[in-house]
C-alpha cells in the first residue's frame, strides 16, 4: 500500500513533506508508510492521505488488498 501511496502522491506532484502537512502527520511517518515498515496505518490517517490525493482509499490500497 506504502508504494501506492508514493505513487499517486508524485503522480499529484506533492513532496512526501507537503502531503505529511497537509495530512496532518509528520514527514517521518509518511516515510514509513511508503517503506512499508509500518504494518498498521490507522484508517483516520488513509482518509486524510486520500483526501489530500484526491482519490478514495480503494485506490491507495489497490495494490495491496491483489497481493494480501
Amino acid at each position: 500500500m506504502g508504494k501506492n501511496i508514493e505513487k499517486i502522491r508524485r503522480e499529484r506532484g506533492f513532496t512526501r513533506k507537503e502531503l505529511a502537512e497537509r495530512s496532518g502527520i509528520s514527514d517521518d511517518y509518511l516515510q514509513k508508510i511508503e517503506a512499508e515498515t509500518i504494518n498498521r496505518v490507522h484508517l483516520k490517517t488513509l482518509v486524510r492521505i486520500a483526501s489530500v490525493l484526491d482519490t478514495g482509499i480503494d485506490e491507495l490500497k489497490k495494490n495491496f488488498d491483489e497481493i494480501s
